[in-house]
């Protein structure tokens, strides 16, 4: 199993974006080349400027935001509070994809990982509105600390197309969760 760089994932949404385009008769040629991203990147250090701000909470979860530090006094966040702030996330970043809300859905990234995929996400965002495809997200695997500190888990993704398994990492910066990663895996 690895992970597909993020140029090649957007070939396979755009090709699937062009299918469904050939099958309406308007698509347009491709003619613009995809930057690839950076897929990791070191730990922040600084205060993110911008805080996601999940609008619709996971199922069956008792927190739709991300979580705030802790006072000294209070005790450290559970795993299972992580877990349900991360599923929430989630949630919140595949609707924005769904309801073709660019700035909404990089609200949620790390702010460096959101410099290095806003034109792709706004590209990718752009053509699923443009043929107005709605993604289905659902859960894999639960949210698993990995040997970083970091949470990742692995969504199922359905498009109109295709069937994709994505990999989604998650850290807390200064008390708050981010999408620090997130890209389709091939096995």
């Amino acid at each position: 199993m690895h992970v597909m760089r993020r140029g090649f994932a957007v070939l396979a949404v755009g090709a699937m974006v062009a299918s469904l385009a050939s099958c309406r008769g308007d698509a347009e040629p491709a003619t613009d080349v995809m930057p690839t991203p950076t897929p990791t990147m070191p730990a922040a250090t600084q205060s993110p400027a911008a805080s996601p701000t999940p609008r619709t909470p996971a199922p069956a979860t008792p927190t739709a935001t991300p979580t705030e530090a802790p006072d000294e006094a209070s005790p450290t966040p559970s795993a299972e509070e992580d877990v349900a702030a991360i599923r929430a996330i989630v949630v919140a970043y595949w609707d924005a994809f769904s309801d073709w809300d660019a700035d909404r859905a990089l609200l949620m990234l790390e702010p460096e990982y959101r410099a290095s995929e806003d034109a792709l996400i706004r590209h990718d965002i752009g053509r699923l509105e443009q043929f107005g495809v709605r993604l289905e997200v659902s859960e894999e695997t639960p949210p698993t600390l990995n040997a970083e500190g970091d949470y990742e888990t692995y969504v199922t993704m359905v498009t109109p197309v295709d069937t994709l398994r994505l990999l989604m990492v998650f850290r807390r910066i200064d008390g708050q969760w981010w999408i620090v990663f997130s890209d389709v895996v091939v096995e």
